[in-house]
């Protein structure tokens, strides 16, 4: 599990309309919306539905756009902790949060 400094930030309210059209949208439809692998796929489901608390910090950050929010999350999990670990530490030095975008 990532650790505290690792978890994506989202707001609270966006978090709960993610979580919605993840749990309603048959996962061929995310697979076509985020060009991801079914491996991603599944861990997106998996962290949104079941483990939302150990992959995300709800500190009001707000993306304004459900579309960009999920494919930000299906990035996030084709992360690997090395590269994770990377941008903590790019931040830390610049002093500014790294973007994936």
């Amino acid at each position: 599990m990532p650790d505290r400094s690792t978890r994506l930030e989202v707001e609270a309210s966006e978090f709960q309309a993610l979580q919605s059209f993840v749990q309603e949208t048959d996962p061929r439809v995310l697979l076509a919306l985020t060009k991801a692998g079914p491996a991603r796929i599944q861990a997106l489901r998996q962290a949104v539905l079941h483990h939302q608390d150990a992959f995300f910090s709800f500190n009001g950050r707000r993306y304004g756009d459900l579309k960009r929010m999920l494919r930000r999350v299906v990035d996030y999990f084709g992360m690997t902790p090395a590269g994770a670990g990377r941008l903590t530490e790019m931040e830390a030095n610049i002093g500014a949060t790294v973007s994936l975008d």
